[in-house]
This record gives structure tokens, C-alpha cells and sequence, in this order.
């Protein structure tokens, strides 16, 4: 329960640096 809430409370800046890192993740897995 706690875990969610703390996830809907995320700030902003840490949900675009979620947003950055996915297409991140993406290249790295086609390099590999």
C-alpha cells in the first residue's frame, strides 16, 4: 500500500527521467 502511494506521489522531474531512460534502454538492448 505504502509503495503505491509513494509511486502516485512520484515528482515530476523523476517521471521525465523515467521517460528519458525507456528509448535508453531500447538502443542499449540493440547494441547488444
Amino acid at each position: 500500500m505504502g509503495t503505491l502511494l509513494g509511486a502516485k506521489k512520484l515528482p515530476q522531474e523523476e517521471i521525465k527521467r523515467l521517460d528519458l531512460l525507456e528509448p535508453l534502454m531500447k538502443m542499449i538492448e540493440r547494441l547488444s
